[in-house]
């Protein structure tokens, strides 16, 4: 595990530790089955079947600032004529929106390539993903708009479906004077960041995430003890 993941997961006592590891080797290394284990596997795989409570909480509230950050830009892609740049910053907006469902349903992410196919056995799927499909192959602002609501409500609803903060409008309502809808994901993210009482996570003066939130080179997620160097500057 030392080997695969960069650090000793004997010793993951801080947030930065946690956030540092990468999702699809984490996947890797609690997934399939263990038909013979005299070393302890099992228990070290149960550790680390998913992130304590208060860094999922930190996880998601940093998802929904990156939805928040880029979920009226669709709109003023198609204001200046540009369909190629809101269907280049819709399929962002899906990326994110797939992410945040595997952290609702406390799954992690895979390798890029199995994306499509482990998000088929969230239970997410069925209601997202034709949302999805349809805001990737709108033709029009409208067709666009409408699709990435429906997939906004989705997702907002699993959000209160869980009860970790108070029930939060589930429905895109208008950009400010902007003629847009979206789902306003700051306020997600600052009712998940209320619930937050870990004075480590509370103090952090970024919101980064992990490192899967943070870059998505090949190159750096796919190297362990790169990955490790991300403590220095996740806080």
């Amino acid at each position: 595990f030392q080997a695969y993941l960069g650090q000793d997961v004997r010793q993951l006592q801080s947030p930065q530790a946690w956030l540092s590891l990468p999702e699809a080797q984490l996947r890797a290394v609690t997934a399939g089955a263990v038909f013979h284990d005299d070393l302890g596997l099992e228990a070290r795989r149960r550790e680390l079947h998913y992130y304590p409570h208060q860094i999922w909480l930190h996880l998601m509230a940093c998802q929904w600032l990156r939805i928040a950050q880029e979920e009226a830009f669709v709109g003023r892609c198609w204001e200046v004529n540009d369909p190629l740049g809101a269907h280049l910053i819709t399929a962002r907006l899906c990326q994110n929106l797939m992410h945040l469902s595997f952290m609702q349903e406390r799954r992690y992410r895979p390798y890029p390539k199995w994306w499509g196919s482990a998000f088929q056995e969230l239970k997410a799927a069925s209601a997202l993903s034709p949302h999805l499909v349809s805001a990737l192959q709108a033709q029009s602002f409208q067709e666009q708009e409408a699709a990435l609501g429906a997939a906004y409500e989705v997702v907002a609803t699993a959000h209160n479906q869980l009860k970790l903060t108070p029930a939060l409008p589930s429905r895109p309502t208008q950009y400010h004077s902007r003629p847009y809808q979206v789902i306003h994901g700051e306020v997600f993210a600052l009712a998940l960041k209320a619930e937050i009482s870990d004075p480590e996570l509370k103090a952090f003066k970024r919101n980064i995430g992990s490192i899967n939130q943070f870059v998505d080179s090949t190159d750096v997620l796919s190297h362990a003890l790169f990955c490790s160097e991300f403590k220095q500057i996740i806080s």
